[in-house]
């Protein structure tokens, strides 16, 4: 698959990957910009408020039949957090045009109603977000950051996450988060709408049966006459981590089990030459059922409930999550750590790399399988700049050694450890 790209006006960019293999395609209208400390609790609201209703279709009924209308399976809104930068994405699932009754025209009107909901928000007579929507919006935002309390593997990730940042200074942890949520006003929301929507250059991504020239030609139809007016570049993803000194945290909460979380910098991004062989590290170390974590930790001495690791590709960190019983708290770390340790050592089966690298070639393959993962995968490297192909990022992967793997592990240094720890409400009634 061939990635096309080219300027369709002065503002307006288009990447397409033109393929036969699907009966549906996908279009994303994205906008990219450095993040800020409001960013995230901003964006839940904002992106809530967008797809509720627009300019032309005032209520979710009306818009709800109009997407009916044009065959367009599903829509979203959401935003993507991309280290120090943040995109946001407003994307519709199509169905070809040739299986369409109203044929040829059906894309051009997608891309009109994507433009309609990023360009064309329903705004009151003083030109703010309606009330009525902007506070039930806000409550709901409010809600589903304090859910994140109820669920311990989410909140015990989210806590790792601050730990990890915590030298960012735009890192907003959970509680003033919905505190910036609820003393969100309208005037705010609409302001924060203008200067990080309405203002800047689009980039369209698309994936389906149309040439790049007839999506083009679609698209200067629908933005001909949009003009960015901020033009902010982007900050580019960081350099190797440098090192600090590893820090504690522990929290208690009423649980029955315990969550602990271990955070490493790695110092390898998606930028850099070794990081098809951090993903497989990752695969290997904890990534996958045939990893060391759930393996050795989990299955053979049963130490917890779960187990395995994360990487990210755009911090260079990767982490480590167990769900246990408190009281295997101290030999779980050292189980942890006692992995991490033999991968650095080379202490790899061929088994063990074999089905490592297996399961990571067979997560890229299901890329292929699926519009929307191929969308993806070329706006994260787009956003990155980093010129590797589908194609090419496949090959790559199936020519990595275990001499690759362990070199990359070597890397990986200590951080942070976090720990939510149960407690046992019996214990706690008797007493």
């Amino acid at each position: 698959m061939i990635q096309r790209q080219s300027a369709v006006t002065g503002s307006v960019n288009l990447h397409s990957i033109q393929t036969n293999k699907f009966k549906t395609g996908v279009i994303a209208f994205t906008v990219s910009m450095p993040s800020g400390k409001l960013h995230a609790p901003y964006s839940l609201i904002l992106a809530k408020m967008l797809e509720r209703a627009t300019k032309s279709y005032p209520s979710r009924l009306a818009l709800s039949r109009r997407v009916d209308d044009l065959y367009v399976s599903s829509t979203d809104i959401r935003r993507i957090g991309f280290d120090k930068n943040v995109i946001l994405s407003f994307s519709a699932e199509i169905l070809d045009e040739k299986y369409c009754k109203r044929g040829a025209n059906v894309t051009k009107d997608v891309c009109a109603l994507l433009k309609e909901y990023m360009l064309s928000p329903l705004l009151d007579e003083d030109g703010l977000f309606p009330k009525a929507a902007f506070e039930q919006e806000k409550r709901r935002s409010a809600n589903a950051l304090r859910a994140i309390i109820n669920s311990p593997a989410s909140y015990a990730s989210l806590r790792l996450s601050e730990l990890l940042n915590r030298d960012n200074p735009d890192t907003l942890p959970l509680e003033n988060a919905i505190e910036a949520v609820e003393k969100c006003d309208r005037e705010t929301l609409t302001k924060f709408y203008i200067e990080n929507v309405y203002c800047r250059p689009i980039d369209v991504y698309y994936v389906g049966t149309l040439s790049h020239e007839e999506i083009a030609d679609k698209l200067s139809l629908v933005l001909g006459d949009y003009v960015a007016t901020k033009k902010e570049a982007l900050i580019p993803l960081g350099s190797i981590n440098e090192p600090r000194e590893t820090v504690r945290k522990n929290e208690t909460m009423p649980l029955s089990q315990g969550r602990l979380g271990l955070g490493f910098r790695l110092g390898v991004r998606m930028t850099d030459e070794d990081y098809c062989a951090a993903l497989l590290f990752d695969e290997l170390f904890g990534g996958s059922p045939s990893s060391k974590l759930f393996v050795n930790v989990r299955e053979k001495r049963s130490l917890c409930y779960s187990c395995g690791s994360r990487y990210s590709s755009t911090t260079g960190y990767i982490t480590a999550s167990a769900g246990i019983s408190p009281q295997n708290r101290e030999i779980t770390e050292e189980a942890i750590l006692l992995e991490l340790e033999n991968v650095k050592a080379g202490k790899i089966t061929k088994s063990e790399f074999e089905a490592a690298k297996k399961s990571l070639l067979n997560s890229i393959r299901e890329t292929y399988d699926n519009p929307t993962d191929i969308l993806e995968y070329y706006l994260y490297s787009n956003t990155a700049n980093m010129s590797l192909t589908l194609d090419e990022y496949l090959a790559r992967v199936s020519l990595l050694k275990k001499e690759d793997v362990i070199r990359v592990a070597s890397r990986a240094e200590l951080d942070c450890i976090y720990f939510l720890c149960g407690e046992q409400q019996n214990e706690e009634n008797e007493e």
